[in-house]
């Protein structure tokens, strides 16, 4: 969807964050630190995601926790979800 090939996006949290547009980052971070911290076990945000080409497009990601361990940490996280939203909001200008 971001017209990045197999193994061209690694699994490091920051690489992610480093594509969401930079007026959206903020707010995704909040929701993150809600869903970690909080250990709220649904995450669910709609943001623009930089694609390949230099464009930003609306994105829906999602997650689940994937249970707690023994000290009340997340263990995991079932894989994120993108689903272009391009019905609902269409593509937003870099």
């Amino acid at each position: 969807m971001l017209g990045y090939g197999e193994g061209e996006i690694g699994s490091d949290p920051d690489e992610w964050l480093g594509r969401i547009h930079p007026e959206d980052r903020d707010h995704i971070k909040v929701k993150i630190d809600a869903h970690v911290y909080n250990h709220e076990d649904h995450f669910e945000c709609e943001c623009r995601m930089r694609h390949k080409d230099g464009t930003y497009l609306w994105m829906l990601s999602r997650a689940l926790q994937s249970g707690m361990n023994r000290q009340g940490n997340p263990h995991g996280r079932v894989p994120n979800r993108h689903n272009g939203t391009k019905g609902c909001r269409g593509t937003a200008p870099s």
